[in-house]
């Protein structure tokens, strides 16, 4: 049996004996399914044979990472069979599922070999950390909870009755050491147990995750890849091999590259090796060992007739994708009477004062900016977008080490533009980027194809690249190539291969075969998904984008406001809930003496009635992220949680004083815990008023604040008020501290 037949027999026996032993585990108890056996898993977590459960679910878990060759899995894997046999023995022999977890710990042992995968550094790293941060958190959360929720379990809990139940919990064991007396008490118990399962599982995907490839040029790789290209480079897409979204692999001996892009856990290869026979030979065989050894389907895309026979003596197959249009040089004549249209573009072009011109390098800022505005025009128009991989992208350094033809009005205004790349070893010349802009003549692309053409007939070439036609002419003898000959003909009207085609045709070109070369037909769906997603870059325009975007700019104002919201909706939902959030979290003078500070964090976020406070959503919410865009993330953070610590420990202590003093409103209120934002709202809304320039806008706008603060404070005369006051004080501190700090810096 090969190692991937034998990685495809373990994953399905893990799989097989993980749904087996979460069978067994849950056998015991009878379980309502609920909405898409949401309700089922649950129950299962929380009631059933804790340890055979983590133990089932492990095993499918790890199934992928079995399937990919991980070692880790497979170690992981092994622990789990012998747990979850332990666990079957002393709960009862259950013989089929027995069975199932023998027959995969006989496939794991005697195919050990086949599981050589790393696992990726960084996400093991990643995942351990989560095991270790995460469990600690929950452990925290169960021991905090059991103590505070004492009224909620059947008999009064020490705090060395929570740690020990939190253990036990944490384990997925049975928390025999408390029992819930209501729903509450229940729910923490249960949310313990689904928080560690959860945390557990999460944590061992990132361990076994396959390893991902990073690009980092290298200055002396990238000096011998442009050796090689320079000795050995003979097809139109060398000079992507040089693009930064590129791995290099080198032979032994540095007689060989190749490029490739990794995709989720497929590596994609840009055509073949280059570098000598043997060299390239070499390169395949060494680089699908990397691979089979980081556990990534391989495949090489847009391949020569001479790089598929090269791939076919290490053992790959091979598929045609697509034809390649080259113009033969001499046998392209303009004044042939097929070209009658093309000259009669070309007319219209010149007499309207156009002409193509060879800008000089290096290009000027000035100049550089023209060629953008017309690069940005293009992409506006038909919804083009920047691709890469087997294309470049606008990149001002780029264009510099390039040749650039644009056509340019009377004016010297430039409309449309075309870079050429270096040839190397090629007898064809070669393009990538071609552009133009909205207001260019009709006939504008066909000038810079005519001027690329009488080029390369200078420069005494033979032809020049036009690039691949994707789906074009597809092999058709196989299942995969009727799939994509279906996939040509369906996408015509989605990516207009037909057109592309066409353009081409006109020009004459000699249409030469194109290949992805693959280990076997299953790798095809997982490599024609992996090359779609390697040319794509990220649209900034999609809302998934820019939903990620907007999050990482405003990370302290959506993760404060989505607490607010959850809080609010919560005991909106259970009015019960607000009582008990603010008796165990909000801040008041005996939690300062006792001393409970940490409270202090926690106070803004309970209130002391259910339901939504909107007054104080309409505050906070613009102003946190008007403060995170003009004070970025670690700032706001502090101006939220200082304004509303100082404040509040300024008001308790004052409130005790007066109280001391003979005041015994002040003392119920120094007695009374408080909780709520609104201080820190007022606290960023004076510091963004105190951060504007000096002059007159600032001034009335942090005396407008005072004063509105401080004349509702005179008038009313409560704590909250007073602590508003005191708010805004700390934050027209803060704001001074922090443009000290930039003026410093600046």
């Amino acid at each position: 049996m090969s190692p991937r037949q034998s990685r495809r027999l373990a994953a399905v026996l893990a799989v097989a004996a993980g749904a087996s032993t979460i069978t067994a585990a849950a056998a015991s108890r009878r379980h309502r399914a609920g909405f898409l056996g949401l309700e089922w898993a649950a129950n299962v977590v929380i009631g059933g044979r804790y340890g055979l459960v983590v133990c089932g679910v492990t095993l499918v878990v790890l199934a992928r990472g079995l399937l990919h060759g991980k070692r880790t899995a497979w170690r992981l894997a092994l622990v789990a069979v012998v747990v979850a046999a332990a666990g079957l023995r002393l709960r009862g022999l259950n013989l089929a599922v027995m069975g199932a977890l023998a027959l995969l710990a006989v496939v794991l042992c005697v195919y050990r070999p086949a599981f050589r995968a790393n696992s990726d550094p960084a996400r093991a790293r990643r995942g351990w950390w989560i095991l270790v941060a995460g469990e600690t958190t929950v452990l925290l959360y169960g021991v905090i909870g059991v103590y505070l929720l004492d009224p909620d379990f059947r008999r009064s809990t020490t705090l060395d009755d929570s740690v020990m139940s939190s253990l036990r919990l944490l384990f997925l064991l049975p928390g025999t050491s408390v029992s819930p007396a209501t729903g509450h008490g229940a729910f923490l118990l249960d949310s313990v147990r689904v928080s560690s399962f959860a945390v557990a599982m999460a944590g061992l995907v990132s361990i076994v995750a396959t390893v991902v490839a990073r690009a980092t040029p290298d200055n002396v790789d990238r000096r011998a890849t442009e050796d090689l290209l320079a000795i050995w480079a003979t097809t139109g897409l060398a000079p992507f091999v040089l693009s930064d979204d590129k791995n290099w692999w080198f032979t032994a001996d540095r007689s060989a590259v190749l490029a490739y892009k990794v995709v989720g856990r497929t590596a994609v290869v840009l055509g073949e090796p280059i570098g000598s026979s043997a060299g390239c030979l070499a390169a395949a065989h060494e680089f699908l060992e990397f691979c089979d050894g980081n556990g990534w389907t391989v495949g090489f895309h847009q391949v020569t007739c001479a790089g598929r026979d090269v791939l076919a003596q290490a053992g790959l197959h091979s598929l045609k994708v697509g034809e390649n249009a080259i113009v033969p040089i001499d046998e392209f004549d303009l004044a042939a009477p097929q070209h009658k249209s093309l000259r009669s573009a070309l007319r219209r072009v010149e007499r309207s004062g156009y002409r193509i011109v060879t800008l000089v390098q290096p290009i000027d800022a000035t100049t550089m900016d023209a060629l953008r505005d017309v690069s940005d025009a293009w992409l506006a128009l038909g919804g083009h977008r920047e691709r890469n991989f087997t294309l470049g992208q606008f990149d001002p350094e780029y264009l510099r080490s390039t040749t650039v033809l644009a056509l340019v009005d009377a004016e010297d205004r430039i409309v449309a533009f075309v870079n050429l790349l270096p040839t190397y070893r090629s007898v064809n010349g070669n393009f990538d980027l071609m552009r133009r802009s909205a207001d260019a003549p009709n006939g504008a692309m066909e000038a810079l194809f005519v001027a690329m053409i009488e080029r390369c007939r200078q420069l005494g070439l033979k032809g020049l690249d036009l690039g691949m036609v994707p789906f074009a002419n597809a092999d058709e003898s196989s299942i995969a190539g009727r799939t994509l000959r279906a996939v040509y003909q369906g996408g015509r009207g989605m990516f207009n291969f037909e057109g592309l085609r066409s353009f081409k045709q006109k020009w004459e070109p000699k249409w030469e075969p194109r290949y992805i070369c693959y280990e076997t037909d299953t790798d095809l769906p997982m490599l024609a998904a992996a090359i779609a997603r390697a040319s794509e870059l990220p649209d900034s325009r999609s809302l998934s984008n820019r939903i990620r975007g907007f999050l990482r700019r405003y990370p302290v104002a959506v993760s404060i406001t989505g607490m607010q919201v959850y809080v609010m909706a919560a005991t909106t939902w259970d009015a019960d809930l607000s009582g008990q959030l603010f008796r165990h979290y909000a801040f008041g003078w005996n939690d300062l003496v006792h001393p409970q500070l940490w409270r202090l964090v926690t106070s803004p976020f309970v209130l002391d009635h259910p339901g939504f406070a909107w007054r104080n959503l309409v505050v906070l919410i613009p102003i946190l992220f008007i403060a995170e865009r003009r004070f970025k993330s670690k700032w706001t953070a502090a101006f939220f949680t200082l304004g509303d610590l100082v404040s509040t420990l300024a008001v308790v202590v004052g409130a005790r004083l007066a109280g001391v003093w003979g005041s015994n409103a002040a003392l119920r209120a120094a007695l009374e815990r408080d909780g709520g934002s609104s201080s820190a709202g007022f606290a960023l809304v004076a510091a963004c008023a105190a951060s504007l320039r000096r002059g007159r806008m600032r001034n009335s706008a942090l005396g407008a604040v005072v004063f509105l603060v401080g004349f509702v404070a005179a008038v009313h005369r409560t704590e909250a008020d007073f602590q508003h006051f005191a708010a805004v004080v700390c934050g027209v501190g803060l704001a001074a501290v922090y443009n000290r700090r930039s003026v410093t810096r600046g």
